[in-house]
């Protein structure tokens, strides 16, 4: 797509997408670290969690779109039509029972829906995608590709746990509210490092620069996609027996993950660029070097921040990622104007280090090991 489509078209979709990513968290509302976190140990409790968690969702998802749809119609932009359809995935992630199949630990359900959307997403993109002016026909692949993952996750948890009924039970809800709520905002904070560069390099500078920002932030995201699946493993293990032997394992394929990972993109940065991008897109090389570094970082904090979240010391995180958050914007401000895609890699870098530090002097005043 990103051949097809120009730097600017690239960096249009590019900037829908973080737009999403980062109002998908209000959706989310750490709702599915609170339901790994509890069903590990109450399997049976799935109906409950699912009924009253989707109700919460899909009010909050209609609330928020229409607030986005009046707005955006007010500013009547040239690229309206294309943010108003990846917003809608807004919807249709509130739907989304992805999170009850981690907490039971079904990972093939999972891994078998991502391989079938995938593939349909590759082929959708090669047939309807074929010239500059398609970047709508790329947002409705995104958001209809996100709607059949749906359908399917629900099909077979119909069959697995039964019907959904929507509920919204006063005295559940408000737990699941109150237990959720620092992971919220713990995620608004982690979503600033990582969605705000593209959002601030949009309406700072312009679409190209965008665009060669998003071809390297690309890659960096497929790079921390091994520490997903790591932690959907480990973390309800555990949370249901909280052993140091499972966390320790945890952390040690984390960091090693990480390590590999990210030296070699950092060295191979120059040639995963001109492959999978062109030489177009070679201006993406610094940001992915930068980037890939961050990689490291990444592991180590996720080795260190992910089991606090399922142990219940939400608020300990929300300490860390948020003075992250807050270095992020305001480096972000100072050198992005000057830097471009430069210094939001910069910046990004900057912001996890700090997040290191936090989480850190976390442990160490907790003493979490024992």
């Amino acid at each position: 797509m990103a051949r097809v489509l120009d730097v600017k078209e690239f960096g249009v979709f590019g900037f829908g997408i973080a737009v999403l990513g980062f109002l998908g968290n209000f959706i989310i509302f750490g709702f599915d670290r609170i339901s790994l976190r509890d069903l590990a140990i109450k399997k049976k409790s799935v109906n409950q969690y699912s009924n009253n968690i989707l109700a919460v969702r899909l009010i909050i998802s209609i609330v928020l779109f229409c607030f986005l749809l009046t707005a955006i119609i007010l500013l009547n932009n040239k690229n309206s039509s294309i943010l108003i359809v990846l917003l809608l995935g807004l919807i249709f992630q509130a739907v989304s029972l992805s999170f009850i199949f981690r907490a039971v630990e079904q990972f093939k359900i999972i891994s078998k829906t991502q391989i079938v959307t995938s593939i349909l997403t590759v082929v959708l993109y090669i047939i309807f995608v074929r010239q500059q002016e398609d970047t709508i026909y790329a947002a409705c692949i995104y958001s209809a590709n996100t709607l059949i993952s749906v359908i399917i996750l629900f099909s077979i948890y119909v069959k697995q746990f039964g019907k959904i009924k929507l509920s919204i039970e006063k005295i559940f809800t408000k737990y699941l509210i109150r237990e959720s709520y620092p992971l919220f905002v713990s995620s608004i904070m982690v979503a600033i490092y990582y969605s705000s560069d593209i959002i601030m390099l949009g309406f700072i500078k312009n679409d190209w620069d965008v665009g060669i920002y998003t071809a390297a932030n690309k890659i960096f995201i497929l790079g921390t996609i091994p520490f997903q699946l790591i932690a959907s493993v480990f973390l309800p293990k555990i949370a249901a027996k909280k052993d140091f032997v499972n966390y320790r394992n945890y952390f040690h394929l984390m960091g090693l993950c990480g390590a590999i990972i990210g030296i070699t993109t950092y060295f191979l940065s120059y040639y995963i660029i001109l492959i999978v991008f062109g030489s177009i897109y070679l201006p993406a090389v610094f940001p992915l070097k930068i980037l890939a570094l961050n990689i490291l970082v990444v592991s180590v904090n996720m080795g260190l921040g992910e089991p606090i979240t399922v142990l219940g010391k939400q608020k300990q995180y929300l300490i860390a990622v948020t003075f992250g958050a807050v270095i992020n914007i305001i480096l972000n401000f100072v050198l992005i104007p000057n830097y471009s895609y430069m210094g939001a890699s910069i910046a990004t870098l900057f912001s996890e280090s700090v997040v290191f530090v936090g989480l850190l002097i976390v442990y160490r005043l907790k003493n979490y090991e024992k």
